[in-house]
């Protein structure tokens, strides 16, 4: 049997830490957004640097004593911040958007995090992989079935049903057994199979095509050039993740450098350790180690071995945010379609009424609310644009 068609490959998600820290008038403007932030329940627009680097800065930060969070948008990264300006401590934990990665590569990706975390004035001494994930896209036969009963990886495997749609990062982990398959179904068709825990070592598979469209990431359909209608393209995503147990403990793995020395025999070794056998074969055998691979992990173990080489989309970042921006677009017209007949409908209008009067009615409404509101509606303007403003 042919191997499945590698669509994409490379790091979906890069969780790192930093050595260093704010100066006190940043730190000062960011508490004074936070505080607006929390009073407005939105997220605050504020610039930096010589460029005007446009940042969103929101009401709560993260657990560690990461007082702020700022986002530089879907093709720029969440930035997490402690309210100390001392340098020599960890002050800074950085993830950029999975869009970021898909869109630079890793190395287009560092290169935007340095120049803006050098627009927000950041002094940084030094850093610490704490996740990373490495993604492999696959175009798979139209009658291709995910099998969890297939996965070797531990000699008593379990398998927890979880039933409902539900995204591929939901999936729930035995925390007595690091190799139990986690499986999630939808109906009688098993979406996502996840085997390990984090902080250490986790494989997963599961339908990308599927939770592309349920998590309105639709861009993905670009990176692969396939459409979005035709439901014959199965897309399986075989997706290694290293968290910062594993990484330090198991790897000695803490700067970018040991990370670009080591991923390629991270996932290698992760798709040896957890297997997915081919069809047809007795899996709860003594000689299961034998079994012949399946396609889809002969392809994986493949692409392992080059794990950071081509890993960009191709995608540029312009036309990522085009993308974005134009779904933003779509769904403020779904609703104000649907808000603007639900509107007519409350008033007692019947079908041919809101066939004749529907525009008018709604342009009738927003032109009433301009004039009675001009300093309201001023103030909404402004905040879509600042909404968008990291699109745009």
């Amino acid at each position: 049997m042919a191997l499945p068609t590698l669509l994409y490959s490379g790091i979906d998600t890069l969780d790192i830490a930093l050595q260093g820290a704010l100066s006190e008038e940043v730190l000062e403007q960011l508490a004074q957004a936070r505080d607006e932030a929390q009073q407005s329940q939105r997220e605050v627009l504020l610039t930096f640097g010589p460029d005007n680097m446009p940042f969103h800065v929101f009401e709560s930060g993260k657990r560690g004593g990461y007082r702020y969070r700022l986002s530089s948008g879907p093709t720029g990264a969440n930035y997490y911040f402690k309210h100390n300006s001392a340098a020599q401590n960890w002050n800074i934990f950085v993830s950029p958007a999975a869009s970021t990665l898909a869109s630079r590569g890793m190395d287009g990706t560092l290169a935007h995090i340095k120049a803006e975390l050098a627009a927000l004035g950041a002094t940084i001494i030094d850093e610490s992989v704490n996740r990373v994930d490495f993604a492999m896209d696959f175009l798979m036969h139209e009658d291709f079935t995910l099998r969890p009963e297939q996965f070797v990886a531990h000699p008593h495997c379990k398998v927890s049903r979880h039933y409902g749609n539900r995204g591929e990062d939901d999936c729930p982990v035995n925390p007595d057994d690091d190799l139990v398959p986690q499986v999630v179904t939808q109906g009688r068709k098993v979406r996502t199979v996840t085997i390990g825990k984090m902080p250490g070592r986790q494989v997963q598979v599961y339908d990308k095509r599927r939770a592309s469209i349920d998590q309105q990431k639709n861009w993905w359909f670009e990176v692969w050039d396939i459409d979005r209608a035709d439901k014959s393209k199965q897309v399986y995503r075989v997706e290694v993740r290293a968290g910062k147990r594993h990484l330090k403990d198991d790897w000695e793995i803490s700067s970018i450098e040991d990370l670009r020395a080591s991923l390629g025999d991270v996932v290698k070794l992760a798709l040896e350790k957890v297997r997915y056998v081919d069809d047809d074969q007795l899996y709860h055998t003594a000689n299961v180690t034998r079994a012949k691979l399946h396609p889809l992990w002969q392809a994986a173990s493949e692409r392992a071995h080059f794990a950071l080489r081509d890993n960009t989309s191709g995608l540029l970042p312009s036309r990522m945010r085009e993308i974005i921006l134009h779904e933003k677009k779509e769904l403020y017209r779904k609703l104000m379609i649907s808000n603007s007949i639900g509107m007519c409908v409350a008033d007692g209008m019947n079908i041919e009424q809101i066939e004749h009067d529907l525009g008018a009615t709604a342009r009738a409404t927003i032109n009433g609310h301009i004039r009675h509101n001009s300093s309201q509606f001023d103030v909404q303007v402004q905040t879509c644009r600042e909404r968008l403003k990291i699109l745009i």
